[in-house]
């Protein structure tokens, strides 16, 4: 029985560094490989940060609790939060702002809805008549930690900005992107 002559696989397991290199010049491309990983990682990682750190919609339970009152702007305009700062609670699919005008204090009283990431606010019970039975829409945009978060409210003459934040942010670190130095 005659054997075949052998032929020679011209299939190569690809090596990570080049036959050519001297082995210290492997060492270096070796070190070069891992770096690149290492940046690639670094790549992964710097996404996920951000996808906690910066905003996100609303999902169901993100309101509730108790609010305070950080930013207020009227057409871009920002003014100093009023003192005492106003104050929102939510709970199932209810709030309650409290805050003062011209030195009185003020409610506003009503029911939400969250749906696909917009919030449909409706004043049932105000110290302000006039409001009573008016809703408003917005889209609120939560910080990772969801202790905080902003809104937009266009009022067809004006456009109001609000930043809220979790009253326990007293005590617990919050992330915290304001829109002004203040």
């Amino acid at each position: 029985c005659a054997t075949l002559p052998r032929l020679r696989s011209r299939v190569r397991t690809p090596s990570l560094a080049p036959v050519f290199l001297t082995p210290i010049k492997k060492l270096s491309f070796y070190v070069y490989y891992k770096k690149g990983a290492v940046m690639k990682n670094f790549f992964l990682l710097s996404i996920l940060f951000t996808s906690f750190i910066f905003c996100h919609g609303a999902s169901k339970g993100d309101f509730n609790g108790t609010w305070r009152l950080v930013e207020f702007a009227v057409d871009e305009q920002y003014s100093d939060v009023p003192n005492p700062t106003p104050i929102k609670m939510y709970m199932n699919g209810e709030f309650i702002v409290i805050y003062y005008l011209e030195d009185q204090m003020q409610f506003n009283k009503g029911s939400y809805q969250l749906k696909d990431g917009v919030v449909t606010e409706t004043i049932e019970s105000s110290s302000t008549e006039t409001l009573i039975g008016e809703s408003y829409t917005y889209m609120p945009n939560f910080m990772g930690d969801k202790n905080s978060f902003y809104k937009k409210i266009d009022f067809t003459d004006y456009v109001q900005f609000e930043r809220w934040e979790k009253t326990k942010c007293d005590a617990v670190k919050c992330a915290k992107i304001r829109t002004r130095n203040n």
